[in-house]
């Protein structure tokens, strides 16, 4: 406006200038001046409010980059602000309400949950970055998707996570002496994220693939027994090897529990890159709040009885054995490292990724065979504990690479799983073979069906024999009793 009224002042100026009347034109010079000074006045303020505008926005952005990064700091790793031991209510809630925000809806929130639940807090960090970067959530939603990354780093049970690296679990067994079907030059295996699609997920999750085509009985993958994990390997660890043989009463179930934390706590221990390949979570009902049950869940109850007996087991282990050892031998068992939240953590571990083996002989060396899956039932378990009896010459065992492998009941698409008397496990290709990409699955026993994988692995299969029947009746009887 300011411009209009200069051009205006002017034209009226240079008339009144042709008619002679010098007095007339010193009067509308001195307005013209006036006029020129409050336009001058009016930028000036003009930029004072552009500058203040500005630092405003500059002040905000930092309070907001200052708030995002107390909670998501790229230069700490890992961040200790959490504490495991509300693991089963407070971590469940929190994941509920950042779905509650409706998150679930953006596929890079998925990425990181699921990285979160496998243990690549590296990835889930490199995600939040790209959020960060680019903006694409509000200032509330990064917030409290940062802050679960960063408590999920600080509670994980296993040491300086953020420098895994889950496919070192294979060059782990070839270290040991074992073998894996080569591509050439490379290996022939990968560990595979199955769901990584999450248009085409199917629930299988991460698995192992082969990356060349196999015919029927071609090896696939041998892990030699050096690099099991079970009570039997506790003789390497000199700290543990000398209290195991003091305290007579820890089996060999609650103690390969006992070795999982302990190694998972080492930086340095001799399982690293294999103890790196496992999961921060396992989905399985006992690590479920009550509030996350769902209502077909409390209409199975054998289910729902064999869940009460795995935290029976949770809480039994840890009251009988672990509280006592904390108390005993601080320094092997630091507190912070041993929550129960942290023990029930290994007993996901164990319960779902261990093969039952058996082992005799001694001095002169052991003979090694598979044992009954069923040994490992929760049922056989608690009761072992209860007892204070169990077969020394049985223990489940943590087989690395094998235990990425997935079930399948085929008998033609699943691959075979032998042992040698060395103690060496073998896995061959299927009867069909298998082409490049496909998965290597296992038959974990020719007993599951229905939901009795469920409590042990997380998943279903097609209902056992009668079971259906029986499902139908119960179905048709709640009807009956609704209406």
């Amino acid at each position: 406006m300011g411009k209009a009224n200069n051009r205006l002042t002017r034209g009226r100026r240079a008339r009144e200038s042709d008619e002679g009347d010098d007095d007339t034109s010193e009067k509308g010079e001195g307005v013209f001046q006036f006029l020129k000074g409050v336009d001058t006045v009016a930028v000036a303020l003009g930029v004072m409010i552009f500058v203040v505008a500005v630092l405003f926005t500059i002040v905000c952005y930092v309070s907001l980059g200052l708030e995002i990064e107390k909670h998501f700091d790229l230069s700490k790793a890992p961040l200790a602000t959490f504490r495991l031991d509300d693991f089963y209510d407070d971590l469940n809630v929190k994941h509920r309400n950042v779905k509650e925000r409706g998150l679930e809806s953006h596929e890079i929130v998925n990425e990181i949950e699921r990285a979160i639940q496998y243990g690549n807090l590296a990835y889930a960090r490199q995600k939040m970055m790209e959020i960060v970067t680019n903006q694409m959530l509000s200032a509330p939603d990064i917030i409290a998707l940062s802050t679960l990354v960063s408590e999920a780093e600080a509670q994980n049970p296993i040491a300086n996570i953020s420098l895994c690296n889950v496919d070192e679990s294979v060059s782990f067994i070839k270290e040991k002496g074992g073998k894996v079907v080569m591509n050439e030059k490379a290996d022939g295996i990968m560990i595979a994220d199955f769901d990584f699609d999450q248009s085409q997920a199917d629930g299988r999750g991460r698995g192992v693939a082969v990356l060349q085509e196999m015919k029927s009985d071609d090896v696939i993958v041998e892990v030699p027994a050096s690099s099991f994990l079970s009570i039997w390997s506790v003789k390497d660890v000199p700290e543990l090897s000398k209290i195991f043989g003091e305290e007579k009463s820890i089996d060999s179930f609650t103690g390969l529990m006992i070795l999982l934390l302990h190694e998972a706590n080492k930086e340095t221990s001799a399982w690293r890159k294999y103890l790196c390949s496992l999961p921060l979570y396992m989905p399985l009902p006992f690590m479920w709040s009550d509030a996350d049950i769902p209502a077909d869940f409390m209409r199975m109850p054998e289910v729902v009885e064999e869940r009460k007996m795995l935290l029976e087991y949770t809480s039994l282990s840890y009251n009988s054995t672990i509280a006592p050892l904390i108390l005993k031998y601080p320094q092997v068992f630091p507190e912070d490292r041993f929550t129960k939240s942290k023990w029930a953590w290994a007993l996901s571990i164990v319960v779902s990724r261990s093969i039952a083996m058996k082992r005799t002989g001694g001095v002169l060396g052991y003979s090694w065979s598979l044992a009954d899956p069923e040994v490992l039932d929760v049922a056989n378990v608690l009761e072992a504990l209860k007892s204070g009896k169990s077969d020394a010459h049985v223990a489940p065992v943590l087989v690395p690479v094998v235990d990425m492998m997935n079930h399948d009941s085929n008998s033609s698409l699943a691959c075979k799983m032998k042992q040698k008397t060395d103690g060496t496990i073998i896995v061959t290709a299927a009867d069909e073979g298998l082409q490049r990409g496909y998965e290597v699955a296992i038959n974990y026993s020719p007993k599951l069906c229905g939901n009795k994988p469920l409590n042990r692995w997380g998943f279903v299969l097609p209902p056992c024999e009668g079971q259906a029947a029986n499902s139908e009746a119960a179905a048709e009887e709640e009807k009956a009793e609704a209406k």
